[in-house]
């Protein structure tokens, strides 16, 4: 992938993309990973159903933009889910209008026994073989997967290293960026998030967009492998999956 890393430009001079969370546009996403609580068939279909009801909810939210529901390629994956929300926090100066009620009829629809590792998170770094704009962040094809990567830092290591400097390699990007298959399943940009709430279990999410990926699961999975056995960073402990979006609410 012949990508331009925004992140590095900040040293010939900035752009809008070198910080996302400076542009016009202030972006809030919230991310969970759902666990597999059951792993029946028949729960996971009502899982889904109560989602798409959650999503009626979610969709009135004052903030609200557009959401992804993708679920784990592989059977055995630790999160069966992945969610990610985006709203537009403008206006609010980046803050997200929380609401307890509107959180619990949210939990209510989704079932009260699935676990969820939610959180609240920005755009911190892209690169991308394009320009990429602050929206959309639906699917642009019919053939998106993402592989997404979660990353939990040490306490204390962020005071010792610049630990978003140094985010291409733990997070395994320059692991995936080398594989030639790359090209072939449409890589077309690697963001980097940082959590912004108290809650939730992993302080980084690295997304990974894939335009061409959809029914070429062999090599996704090629990729994912060799990713996995990139050599880990001390301080930083990081799992990755693949998602395909199985529901877009706008």
């Amino acid at each position: 992938m012949k990508a331009v890393d925004k992140s590095t430009a900040a040293d010939r001079g900035k752009s809008v993309m070198d910080n996302p969370c400076r542009m016009k546009l202030k972006l809030f996403l919230a991310m969970g990973f759902y666990e597999r609580v059951r792993p029946g068939s028949n729960d996971l279909k009502s899982f889904e159903r109560g989602f798409k009801r959650a999503t009626r909810k979610l969709k009135a939210h004052k903030q609200f933009i557009s959401g992804i529901l993708c679920r784990n390629i592989e059977d055995d994956g630790k999160y069966v889910y992945f969610n990610y929300t985006v709203f537009n926090t403008y206006e609010q100066q980046g803050r997200f209008m929380h609401n307890d009620s509107w959180t619990d009829v949210v939990l209510a629809s989704q079932g009260q026994e699935v676990i969820n590792h939610q959180a609240g998170y920005v755009e911190r770094r892209v690169i991308a073989n394009t320009l990429i704009k602050p929206l959309p962040k639906t699917p642009l094809t019919e053939t998106t997967v993402y592989l997404i990567v979660w990353s939990q830092v040490e306490d204390g290591l962020e005071d010792k290293i610049d630990v978003e400097n140094s985010w291409r390699i733990w997070s395994g990007m320059e692991c995936v960026r080398r594989q030639k298959v790359c090209q072939e399943c449409g890589l077309r940009a690697v963001t980097l998030h940082k959590r912004t709430t108290t809650n939730g279990k992993y302080n980084y999410v690295s997304r990974f967009e894939f335009t061409k990926l959809g029914g070429r699961t062999k090599l996704g999975l090629e990729v994912l492998q060799k990713l996995r056995e990139s050599a880990p960073t001390r301080g930083i402990k990081s799992r990755a999956a693949l998602f395909r979006p199985i529901y877009v609410y706008t």
